[in-house]
């Protein structure tokens, strides 16, 4: 790639003095020219003390934008009077921590009025003053939702959630939600929604009005990264620092706005575009995937064609069919992306990629040990969690104590739950850095050399004190192989050694978004619904499922492989004619 491309140059020369939205495709090196843009313009500002608020959704993200712009200024730091950040920070730190106890009345503790945030899983004690459903609901367990004009709870019990989300609340129970937040604003707490509804407040408060024209000229331009993922929230928030003079560059594309279980949808932001009469920039090279898979992508969503790199070798997208069980199709995805390093396997939800370890309820202890073990050091997060459960689980049959439900097999003697699975993920890297990693070792070799770091495990020094004591019959605890698999090689049993010992990672849609790999392997569930089947994929090329697939479909830059149930013949014709060459099994 050539930095920058015509496309690019068009946007860095754009004007601040207006508001532009800049439509990119996956791969087209925004990131980049975000932060060039951003660059040269802190490089001419003239508009001291006010500053450039550079913002996207995740941390991470931000953290990306931050440093591509710290090495566009050779070095130089991002400062004062400028800002990067998420947009939640921005909404929290600029525009409602300094004057929201004006609104709320919270008295503030020593002086500090800032508010305090919590999720639905802290322990708060202001409540309705009513019971619904029985149970009276903590403030912080719902927030009220601008896209459906409805309360939304989130207690941490599905099924009493499923049953609150579809009362239709009278008018007192309604009045009883409002005035429970209200008291728990004026105990100086929020949630992240109530933030932002916050923000809309200050914006529209007559005696606020000073503080907010002060925001306009200390931020009067803003950049804001992902901007598909928009709520309705976060665009009336917008809205009103628009309505203040504020000037912004938009930057995303609609096509990867899959985040519809928070309402982001990209009709909305269509709308906010022409309403405010932004003008449309266009960056349509994909500098990551070749023309094969771009044109893939293309016939999954709506829009115009995209050109891919012309550099990288097409190689035709392909099917691989499984019969029962998802994970048949891995063996074959192995071997066709054998040349690539960067591999991942893609789902929609992990009750999917929970079929690539289904073997794992087929395994004694011992093997389940094992396979633990095989698991350290995959980065995949999917995997992590595994490896730790099976390793608590192993613990827990062994040692024979009291374990707390849904926590790793920690023992109820061990007060932290977060030092046992610190504890977990350390223990494991011991064992197989010192001897025990199954890597071409057969089972009566493994389990001699296992059994010896196990002994030694209650003596090491990242051993905490409680633990120590959970785990001390350890040191006198015997192992032994598999009855008859003495001679066998580890791997032969655990078919999933393969995903660590050639770093296949596991991932859902969600996880991977932003990413670049080298081949992607995207799994469809073996029945349709919950947006997870590829006939979900291709039916309408508008609904979210046709953007998820189009999300990670547009990952990889050599080689795409979809996973599907067993095809009947005029499905094969359907996926071939968008692009797919079916592969023999």
């Amino acid at each position: 790639m050539t930095f920058p491309s015509e496309e690019q140059r068009r946007y860095l020369g754009s004007s601040i003095d207006d508001n532009v939205y800049l439509e990119a495709c996956p791969g087209s090196g925004k990131t980049e020219v975000i932060a060039a843009k951003v660059a040269r313009e802190i490089e001419d500002w003239q508009g001291y003390p006010g500053g450039i608020a550079l913002l996207s959704f995740a941390n991470s993200a931000a953290d990306e934008l931050r440093s591509r712009l710290i090495a566009h200024r050779q070095r130089a730091p991002v400062a004062y009077p400028h800002w990067v950040s998420t947009i939640d920070s921005f909404i929290l730190n600029c525009l409602v921590g300094p004057v929201a106890h004006r609104l709320t009345g919270y008295a503030g503790k020593d002086g500090d009025f800032r508010l305090r945030l919590v999720d639905a899983s802290s322990t708060v004690y202001v409540k309705t003053k009513y019971a619904i459903e029985r149970i009276h609901v903590p403030a912080n367990q719902y927030d009220f939702d601008l896209a459906t004009g409805r309360f939304v709870f989130r207690t941490g019990e599905p099924g009493l959630d499923r049953k609150l989300n579809a009362m239709d609340l009278a008018d007192w129970q309604l009045r009883d939600l409002r005035e429970a937040k209200t008291r728990f604003k004026a105990a100086g707490f929020a949630t992240y929604r109530d933030v932002e509804h916050l923000a809309i407040q200050i914006l529209k408060e007559p005696k606020l009005l000073d503080f907010c024209a002060r925001l306009a000229l200390r931020y009067p331009f803003l950049v804001i990264d992902e901007c598909q993922d928009l709520s309705v929230e976060q665009l009336t928030v917008l809205e009103g620092l628009l309505g203040l003079g504020v000037k912004m560059h938009i930057v995303g594309d609609l096509n990867q706005s899959i985040y519809g279980f928070r309402h982001a949808d990209p009709l909305r932001v269509v709308q906010f575009i022409r309403d405010h009469g932004f003008i449309r920039l266009l960056l349509r090279q994909n500098f990551r995937s070749s023309q094969s898979i771009v044109n893939l992508c293309s016939e999954l969503v709506p829009g115009n064609k995209t050109h891919g790199n012309p550099t990288i070798q097409p190689v035709m997208p392909v099917i691989v069919e499984y019969d029962d069980c998802p994970s048949e199709a891995m063996p074959l995805f192995m071997r066709l992306s054998d040349s690539y390093a960067n591999r991942v396997i893609v789902s929609r939800g992990h009750s999917t990629l929970n079929r690539f370890f289904s073997g794992a309820n087929d395994l004694n202890n011992t093997e389940r040990l094992a396979l633990a073990c095989s698991l350290t050091g995959n980065d995949s997060a999917f995997a992590i969690q595994k490896s730790l459960a099976l390793f608590g689980e192993w613990l827990s049959s062994k040692l024979d104590y009291s374990a707390k439900p849904n926590s790793f097999h920690c023992p109820v003697d061990v007060e932290s739950e977060l030092e046992w699975r610190l504890f977990l993920h350390q223990a494991l890297a011991f064992i197989t850095s010192a001897g025990a990693s199954v890597a071409g070792q057969n089972w009566s070799r493994w389990c001699r050399v296992a059994k010896a770091r196990l002994n030694e495990l209650p003596m090491q020094a990242f051993v905490i004190a409680d633990i120590a004591v959970a785990i001390a019959p350890l040191a006198t605890l015997g192992l032994r192989s598999p009855a008859g698999l003495g001679e066998q090689l580890v791997t032969q049993r655990l078919s999933l050694v393969t995903l660590h010992q050639r770093r296949i990672r596991l991932a859902t849609i969600h996880e991977i978004k932003g990413e670049t790999h080298e081949a992607t392997m995207l799994v469809s569930a073996s029945r349709r619904g919950d947006q997870s089947h590829w006939a979900d994929w291709i039916s309408d090329k508008n609904l979210e499922a046709a953007r998820l697939a189009y999300v990670a479909s547009s990952r990889p830059k050599n080689l795409l492989v979809w996973a599907v149930k067993k095809l009947k013949a005029a499905e094969r014709i359907t996926l071939q004619r968008i692009g797919f060459e079916i592969a023999n099994q």
